[in-house]
């Protein structure tokens, strides 16, 4: 079942002690879609498109799982930022028509092995700050959201 949020004018932000997941989720036309601050979050299947800034923000101490999640057409921004002390795990999502794939602003290199870039081939250009971006898919993932 989808949850669906669309026409949101800001973020749809979650922190907190309590894990939380978000599954077969879809957040459209927000500001930046989805902000994970602290705690842990998995997000799976999920479809992040057409917002007006980023797709999914992730900062400070949130230790965040991002699986076959559609990141697309985020064009002013980038599908992933990730800040503060954070280092999600990322793992067979599409990256695709954003600004910028990824945004790392942390001092860590950011695992984003096995993704989809939306080319076989992505360009250095897509990615900002340390992100390992080896072994790309060599096709978007059957599995993700909004498909």
């Amino acid at each position: 079942m989808w949850a669906q949020t669309s026409c949101v004018p800001s973020t749809l932000s979650v922190a907190g002690p309590i894990p939380n997941r978000l599954i077969w989720t879809q957040i459209r036309h927000a500001t930046t879609a989805l902000r994970l601050d602290a705690g842990k979050t998995e997000s799976s299947y999920g479809d992040v498109a057409e917002n007006r800034l980023n797709g999914i923000e992730v900062a400070g101490t949130a230790a965040a799982t991002i699986t076959g999640v559609r990141i697309v057409r985020n064009p002013n921004g980038a599908g992933l930022v990730v800040s503060g002390d954070a280092k999600p795990i990322l793992r067979r999502n599409t990256f695709a028509e954003n600004g910028w794939a990824i945004l790392n602003q942390t001092p860590y290199s950011l695992d984003a092995r096995e993704n989809w870039w939306g080319t076989r081939t992505p360009s250095d250009e897509l990615f900002v700050g340390a992100v390992d971006w080896s072994q790309p898919l060599q096709a978007e993932p059957a599995e993700t959201g909004g498909r």
